[in-house]
């Protein structure tokens, strides 16, 4: 019985070990990601209102803004930049903010990630 519960729970134990290696930064950067490339295949599916070039447009603004005010706080404050923190904040914002290839719009998707 000890044994078959063993085999059940192998494919979860396999996936425990990979997160136990890897840091809670790429783990959260991969998720992200993940939902990052399903909303942009999903966008080219017409099954979310936004165009995929709309939210490529926006996501690309947010996360330069992002980590541009990462690097240049860090630099004012003569700390060591948190380049994954920066992205992981970029990848949030981007799920919070309208996507729009609207050049205002952009400007201001790309001030609230700098806020």
């Amino acid at each position: 019985m000890n044994r078959m519960i063993n085999y059940m729970f192998y494919p979860v134990q396999i996936i425990l070990r990979l997160l136990d290696k890897s840091s809670m930064y790429v783990v959260v950067q991969a998720s992200l990601g993940a939902l990052v490339i399903v909303s942009l295949i999903a966008g080219a599916l017409e099954y979310v209102a936004y165009p995929v070039f709309e939210q490529l447009a926006s996501l690309v603004m947010i996360l330069v803004c992002s980590y541009l005010v990462s690097v240049a706080s860090s630099r004012i404050f003569a700390v060591h930049a948190n380049h994954q923190s920066s992205i992981i904040t970029g990848l949030i914002v981007f799920f919070l903010v309208s996507p729009s290839a609207n050049i205002p719009e952009l400007l201001q998707n790309g001030l609230i990630a700098s806020v």
